[in-house]
């Protein structure tokens, strides 16, 4: 097809799209809340124990956030390629047409 008329590296942003998915999956499968209820039980009945399991749920709360946005990153970084892929595709098709005196 010759040289793109787009400047984007396709497959550079698949391969960040599926670093990104591998990346967000193991974040979200942290287990954010079982650390924390082992420290809780070091001082059971005390203050801290409570302050400590309080912790649990949002910290695997954030977690999650964090493993969402990851993954609205992986399918931008994916949607854009399969974009940049169309529409140099459009381009090249269109160039032709015009060079054939369409």
């Amino acid at each position: 097809m010759g040289k793109p008329a787009l400047q984007a590296d396709t497959d550079k942003l698949r391969l960040l799209a599926s670093e990104l998915s591998y990346r967000a999956n193991n974040i979200n499968n942290i287990d954010a809340a079982a650390p924390v209820q082992d420290v809780s039980s070091a001082m059971p009945g005390s203050k801290f124990a409570a302050a400590i399991a309080r912790l649990g749920d949002p910290n695997g709360r954030a977690f999650k956030a964090m493993s969402g946005q990851i993954t609205r990153m992986q399918h931008a970084a994916w949607d854009t390629s399969l974009d940049y892929d169309t529409q140099e595709q459009t381009f090249a098709a269109q160039l032709r047409d015009y060079g054939n005196g369409q």
